[in-house]
């Protein structure tokens, strides 16, 4: 087992769990997000490894921001790649779908002497994930960041959504980045990504949550209904899907904690950053979780989802710092 010793228990305990609920007609994957270039990479690398030889992912998400957006163009894509690269080949099945985060761009200035971060482009992020995109089953718009994949076996179709778009002003070169679900996106969500063959379920994965900046007068996040999002435009076609099919879940990054949310019976799940830098770069929405100390176990933060189609039920079991969850729907 080629893992930092303080890593070698909770290899052991996250493998008998698995394999101790875990059945042939399951469907079992890695789920990691917040990334950001983080110091203790090469650690959660031989962690994945190691968890992988004992139980084989079928595949891997990431949930964006695999780096900082704070550094110029080429630098930056090459990171991109090399991250994206390292994360697949952690696995053997070396099949991952990556949710572009809304710091998975690069540095720019314009003619206006403003310095502009995160630049993330369409046709920049189609190239550069082509090749981890070459399944025939992934299908992913010409020059667009948003894809879906079928899990036929399954009669799972798995959506991976992108929460945020832009403006380009080519004459000052100047970057407006906008958040939410772009319009042809969500054309694109209601006349193909949820145009599923019958008796399939759907699984949704994004960088940012559809949430409201702001909890109601109970206090509980909601849906955000501001027209330019789209989020409640998004959630009302999966309203309308739930007549026809199962609306599994929606996991989510970008808050750098752990939730869970259930609204009009669509489960929301947040999960914590991998990044174990503490303080972190913002105030993490939901739980983070404590002690996230480099040198021990608590410095990783990734989850292994078991999915039992029969039980209605998914599993995700926490490899370091956090604790399990099961989400039923």
């Amino acid at each position: 087992m080629n893992v930092q010793p303080f890593f070698k228990d909770e290899v052991l305990e996250t493998v008998n769990s698995i394999n101790s609920k875990k059945d042939d007609v399951d469907l079992l994957f890695s789920l990691i997000t917040d990334t950001h270039i983080s110091d203790t990479t090469r650690h959660t690398l031989e962690n994945l490894t190691a968890v992988d030889e004992k139980v084989r992912f079928s595949f891997m998400v990431h949930l964006g921001d695999v780096i900082n957006g704070n550094i110029p163009e080429k630098i930056s894509r090459w990171l991109l790649k090399e991250y994206i690269r390292a994360y697949r080949d952690s696995i053997k099945a070396k099949k991952i779908y990556v949710s572009q985060g809304n710091h998975d761009g690069f540095l720019a200035d314009s003619t206006t002497k403003k310095i502009i971060l995160d630049r993330a482009l369409n046709e920049n992020w189609y190239a550069d994930l082509r090749e981890f995109y070459s399944d025939s089953n992934v299908h992913t718009p010409e020059n667009k960041p948003y894809s879906y994949i079928d899990i036929e076996e399954h009669k799972l179709r798995l959506i991976i959504l992108c929460t945020q778009s832009y403006n380009l002003y080519p004459e000052t070169n100047e970057f407006e980045k906008l958040f939410g679900i772009s319009d042809d996106q969500l054309e694109w969500l209601e006349n193909s990504a949820l145009n599923t063959p019958d008796g399939y379920s759907v699984m949704l994965f994004s960088h940012i949550p559809p949430f409201s900046d702001t909890k109601n007068e109970n206090g509980k996040v909601y849906i955000s209904d501001n027209e330019s999002d789209n989020y409640k435009n998004c959630v009302e076609l999966l309203k309308e899907y739930k007549k026809r099919g199962d609306v599994i879940c929606w996991f989510f990054g970008h808050n750098h904690g752990d939730s869970h949310n259930v609204i009009d019976g669509i489960n929301y799940v947040g999960v914590c950053s991998q990044t174990p830098a503490v303080p972190q770069f913002w105030e993490p929405i939901g739980t983070f979780p404590e002690h996230r100390t480099q040198g021990t176990f608590f410095e990783d933060a990734w989850d292994s989802v078991l999915w039992k189609k029969e039980e209605r039920k998914v599993y995700l079991y926490r490899f370091g710092a956090g604790y399990d969850r099961i989400i039923s729907y």
